[in-house]
């Protein structure tokens, strides 16, 4: 068999992943059934025709030319894969976030306090520089990898670098807030097969310019419709901040309107200082009532995608007894203007090393002493943690975020500030 041009194959210690960088399909298959079939190209035996009709229709062999579709997340879960970001890899990330520019055209409330600074002294990396991160990116056999700033289309270079990694199958995601969304952009993105996510805090002009600025509004929906239009494949990104819960139904029912099938709802990250954090973040009372918000939005919208992983820390599906369920540090990276590199945006302290000084992405997930301490730090049970021995909530909290602890709190393991005990919300 021969497999789509665009198939990544990851080689894990429990099997190979096939990723269709073209429909962000994912697959397992175990290590003899791959170099059987496509190493050797055997197209006898058992098994053989169920493979490649498995394959066919998901699009991974080369007889089949699918659209690019965003990922579905229930045909990773039907694929016994438990969904893309349930998996890990200590080999090299498999999703990347680039903030590939500081320069933005917005001056968001929740952005980081010292972007404009970081905007004026900045100088842009040469189209040399941006596409040797690229390889680099490629050769540790990434999957998914998100542009984002700043404003990622105010990069010079930001179309030869998307074109360089949609080439090699890597599923490209820009993240924008779509005042510099043209017909054009639309155009390119469409052509090279590239998927966008726009931004959207509130369902009108006054309720989004709260923490997005006057006039983002118009700009976000004006981009929204284009994109939907060409079908260029996207998500709305919400961060839910107190001035906007109360409007989040009605934001969803407006999206849905428009024809977007995919929303990310984000938390509000920690920013500036723990007293400005405290004035923006969700109240008391709508911490309470978050859960029950997204159980009713679910119910109301059956069609449309709600990712709201980031919002909760405390869940039944919590899959062991570890601090820390998120994917840093064996999922996910985060690489920042500069080229260094991080296990997590929330983890400053962390950092693993830098790309643009020559130091190898797949060197730094694997030996970097940061790297490695993250890792003992994620294997410890939750009681090691101060304030979480014995709590009644420990069979379902995973302890939250330590890059939230880290901020709030100056310790990297003590309680984050969403903690329900902390919030006084058994």
């Amino acid at each position: 068999m021969k497999l789509a041009q665009k198939t990544i194959v990851r080689h894990e210690d429990d099997g190979c992943l096939l990723y269709n960088g073209d429909n962000g399909a994912l697959v397992r298959v175990d290590h003899a059934t791959y170099h059987r079939f496509f190493i050797e190209k055997s197209d006898k035996g058992e098994g053989y025709e169920e493979l490649r009709s498995w394959l066919l229709c998901r699009g991974f062999l080369s007889t089949d030319s699918p659209s690019f579709s965003p990922p579905n997340p229930a045909l990773e879960r039907a694929a016994g894969l438990g969904g893309f970001f349930r998996l890990r890899s200590q080999r090299s990330p498999m999703n990347i976030l680039w903030a590939v520019t500081p320069a933005c055209n917005l001056r968001c409330l929740y952005c980081f306090p010292d972007a404009q600074a970081h905007a004026k002294k900045f100088q842009e990396p040469t189209l040399e520089q941006l596409l040797g991160v690229a390889k680099d990116i490629i050769e540790a056999k990434v999957l998914r990898v998100s542009l984002s700033g700043g404003e990622c289309l105010l990069l010079k270079n930001i179309w030869e670098l998307a074109d360089c990694l949609r080439r090699a199958g890597i599923t490209v995601v820009m993240l924008s807030n779509g005042r510099a969304v043209t017909e054009r952009v639309v155009e390119r993105a469409k052509s090279l097969g590239i998927a966008f996510g726009i931004s959207l805090d509130g369902p009108d002009e006054t309720i989004n310019s709260l923490s997005r600025g006057p006039g983002a509004y118009d700009r976000s929906v004006r981009a929204l419709r284009k994109l939907i239009q060409s079908d260029v494949p996207l998500a709305a990104i919400t961060t839910i901040t107190r001035y906007n819960f109360e409007h989040i139904e009605r934001l969803v029912q407006q999206l849905e309107d428009l024809g977007v099938e995919s929303i990310t709802f984000q938390d509000l990250r920690p920013f500036g200082t723990p007293e400005i954090y405290d004035r923006t973040r969700l109240t008391i009372d709508q911490e309470r009532r978050l859960e029950t918000l997204f159980s009713r939005l679910d119910a109301a919208h059956p069609q449309i995608y709600l990712q709201t992983s980031e919002l909760f820390f405390c869940s039944a599906k919590k899959t062991n007894d570890r601090v820390m369920q998120c994917a840093a540090g064996d999922h996910f990276a985060y690489i920042d203007f500069n080229g260094d590199v991080y296990p997590c945006t929330a983890l400053p302290s962390f950092k693993l090393g830098n790309l643009f000084q020559g130091h190898r992405l797949i060197d730094l997930w694997q030996t970097s002493e940061n790297i490695l301490e993250l890792r003992a730090l994620k294997r410890l049970p939750l009681s090691a943690l101060p304030g979480c021995a014995s709590c009644v909530d420990e069979e379902c909290c995973d302890g939250g975020c330590r890059g939230d602890a880290l901020f709030y709190r100056g310790n990297l393991y003590a309680r984050p500030s969403r903690c329900l005990k902390e919030l006084g919300l058994r």
